[in-house]
């Protein structure tokens, strides 16, 4: 018998609530903006730290000993027949051809 009344009396009280709930609901128009996306290339950069190194190491040297005076091109560079790569002191070489023309006369 108790239950029963907890139902009816929980029937009642949902019934009650269902009934206060029916207010009038207003229905308001939303607009909404709408665009076209633009179209364009992006580049995207990222810097990453990292060593390349050749297939081969190619070391390249003098025929002729000396200092070198100036040095043309960069390690990793990639150079053409012909270009010229270092200079080398030309001092040693004013030097010896002194003395040479020297001992000639």
């Amino acid at each position: 018998m108790k239950k029963l009344l907890i139902n009816v009396g929980v029937m009642a009280l949902l019934f009650n609530i269902s009934c206060d709930s029916k207010h009038e609901e207003k229905h308001e128009e939303i607009t909404f903006q709408v665009t076209s996306p633009i179209q364009k290339d992006t580049v995207i950069i990222a810097d990453y730290v990292c060593q390349i190194k050749s297939a081969r190491h190619i070391e390249i040297r003098s025929q002729e000993k000396g200092y070198l005076q100036h040095i043309y091109v960069d390690e990793g560079q990639f150079v053409k027949k012909g270009e010229q790569l270092f200079q080398i002191m030309p001092n040693l070489y004013d030097a010896e051809l002194q003395q040479v023309q020297a001992e000639a006369k």
